[in-house]
């Protein structure tokens, strides 16, 4: 059986700064280290243990909306205002075509290649690469595969500005 972990980062002085789920709970805490201007606040971490995606997920929504952590953006209403979710939207989106643009180079591919090798036509790469927008869940099932890993949709948390392509 699958677990599902819920975890709970903590800085030094105890303060709750993120919830997250995950199926591989080190590789996401390694992302996170990475990737978060936050990750040096990073102190404490507890786990919690789910049977089901679903169950981690609403204990997740569940703990955002009633703990607050500082650093979490969906279901976290100070986040909610139109000009920071644009924003956000945005900055997803550019951040997610320059990894997708940067795996293509590693590969010594063209744009065109990558729209081939993924299923997609020429007009939605050409989206992704000019940070129009974003693949949806199924296509973005593809890229991670495509890409052996490399580029992920947890990494671009679209989940949480449900970055849909139409």
């Amino acid at each position: 059986m699958n677990k599902h972990s819920l975890y709970r980062i903590f800085d030094e002085s105890n303060k709750l700064i993120y919830i997250g789920i995950s199926d591989k709970l080190l590789d996401r805490v390694r992302s996170h280290t990475k990737k978060k201007d936050w990750s040096g606040q990073i102190h404490k971490i507890t786990i919690e243990y789910f049977n089901t995606r679903l169950e981690s997920e609403e204990a997740e929504r569940l703990g955002i909306i009633n703990e607050k952590p500082a650093y979490n953006i969906m279901h976290n209403a100070k986040y909610l205002s139109r000009d920071n979710v644009v924003e956000r939207k945005k900055r997803q989106r550019l951040a997610f075509s320059k990894a997708l643009g940067d795996y293509i180079s590693e590969q010594q591919k063209t744009w065109f290649d990558a729209a081939y090798e993924i299923g997609v036509c020429h007009t939605v790469i050409s989206r992704w690469k000019n940070g129009k927008m974003c693949p949806n869940k199924a296509k973005f099932e593809r890229i991670e595969e495509w890409s052996k890993g490399v580029i992920k949709k947890e990494d671009f948390e679209l989940s949480a500005f449900n970055l849909l392509e139409q």
